[in-house]
């Protein structure tokens, strides 16, 4: 019985034996690959195509898109290693790779853009995988590949924060405990023929009063210290807050916590950024002619802060340069740096004179400057250009040309001449009434204003 049993024993282990090793290895079949490669803006490592989150009124609000990135390529190798088939992105980002030979197969990403890096894992159909991904075979879809570019990601529902402006004295004045600097979500508003849902949310978490910062316009965040800078902006009939025309303020979104940050007058000497053309006793006419002229020229334009944390630029609207100043350490005159911008832009009018810098922008590791020609020197209208140059952050010699530059000679419905033709034999006291009729084209920024002049004041 022993004998017979062991013999039994050895004839299934052999027919088993001829199972797994006599059938024949199925080569996997070959087939197109394809997938999308996209720019995960949230880095939540899926597509988003259609996110919507509740408006604070009514309704939803939409949320950004994923979208596709061109020029990617995409490689497909067979186990042993060797080319199968490649194809490069589309505008839409995605790809189809006709592949050869036998699975499975290896697919790499290459040639991914500047300062793009893969997001996080996703899984499911709209994931997003690595930039090395194994496939069983050819017909496989949705091999996707999600990157961002870490300087522009968002979160989906992000919290925005700007200025509002109070009549008169921000320190003492009748309306300095007014709020000047507000957050509000991206949902804020909503959908509706009435008012109420566009005014959610009625109150914000952030509010800091006029007697802490005064009117400001230029706006930077450092996300590492969560910090919104904001500097001192020129705006008839809004005095300055107590830092004056050269401050930059520190300011905690969280808290509201505000601080004098940097006062470009205190380390550079009185009326770096101008003089206060404010008349404090009298708010109403403030000057009159004198404060409409200082807008643009006096006080502070954009903020931005440099990828890494560790540098703030503003422009300076009165020296028309672009300030760097470290976010650590002391602010001396030795410790910030000054940068020209050029005032030589091709077309420019008034030898350059009329060249008012303002914006500022940080995008793939260059710093951008908006300038505007106002055309104030010549005695008639001329084109109104907007260069836009790249000053050095690095030296003192800023880029001699303007990066692009546009010139706006469009329609601007705001320019217009009073017309003695009368329109109709009716008017106030038997006189017939005045036509006005438009005249549409650019006109250059005037330094007075007058009712009825087609030139435009710096008020409108």
């Amino acid at each position: 019985m022993k004998t017979l049993a062991s013999h039994r024993l050895l004839t299934a282990a052999a027919i088993v034996a001829l199972v797994v090793f006599g059938t024949p290895r199925r080569p996997m079949a070959a087939g197109p690959i394809s997938g999308v490669v996209f720019e995960d803006f949230n880095g939540n490592g899926v597509r988003d195509s259609s996110t919507t989150v509740p408006s604070n009124g009514n309704g939803v609000t939409a949320l950004a898109v994923d979208r596709g990135v061109a020029g990617v390529v995409v490689t497909v190798f067979d186990g042993a290693g060797a080319l199968q088939g490649s194809a490069t992105t589309d505008a839409s980002g995605a790809y189809i790779v006709a592949a050869t030979g036998t699975g499975p197969y290896r697919v790499e990403f290459t040639g991914l853009p500047a300062g793009y890096v893969p997001s996080r894992f996703g899984a499911g159909p709209a994931g997003n995988g690595t930039t090395v991904q194994f496939v069983p075979d050819g017909p496989s879809s949705n091999v996707n590949l999600g990157i961002l570019e870490p300087t522009l990601f968002c979160q989906n529902n992000p919290t925005f924060v700007t200025s509002c402006f109070v009549f008169g004295d921000q320190t003492t004045g009748a309306f300095n405990a007014d709020p000047v600097v507000v957050d509000f979500p991206y949902s804020a508003g909503g959908l509706g023929g009435v008012l109420d849902p566009y005014n959610q949310p009625e109150t914000h978490a952030l509010m800091v009063p006029a007697n802490q910062a005064g009117s400001v316009y230029g706006m930077a965040y450092r996300p590492d210290t969560n910090t919104v800078y904001a500097g001192a902006f020129m705006k008839k009939h809004a005095g300055f807050g107590a830092g004056g025309t050269g401050a930059i303020y520190a300011i905690n979104p969280t808290t509201g916590a505000t601080t004098l940050f940097a006062d470009l007058n205190a380390i550079f000497g009185a009326g770096t950024a101008g003089f206060d053309p404010h008349d404090p006793a009298d708010y109403v006419r403030d000057n009159d002619n004198v404060a409409w002229d200082a807008v643009g020229k006096v006080a502070l334009g954009g903020l931005e802060v440099s990828p890494d944390g560790s540098t703030l630029y503003v422009v300076n609207l009165a020296d028309r340069q672009v300030y760097a100043l470290p976010t650590a350490g002391p602010l001396t005159n030795l410790t910030v740096r000054r940068v020209p911008i050029p005032l030589d832009a091709p077309g420019a009018t008034g030898g350059g004179a009329d060249l008012r810098p303002f914006a500022l922008q940080w995008h793939r590791g260059r710093l951008y400057v908006g300038v505007v020609n106002s055309a104030e020197a010549p005695a008639r209208p001329r084109p109104i250009c907007a260069p836009i140059s790249t000053p050095s952050t690095r030296r003192r010699s800023p880029s001699a040309r303007p990066r692009s530059s546009s010139s706006r000679s469009t329609t601007r419905a705001a320019t217009s001449r009073p017309s003695t033709a009368p329109a109709r034999p009716h008017g106030i006291g038997g006189r017939p009434a005045l036509r006005r009729s438009l005249r549409p084209g650019w006109a250059p920024i005037r330094s007075r204003w007058s009712p009825g002049s087609r030139s435009t004041s710096r008020a409108t």
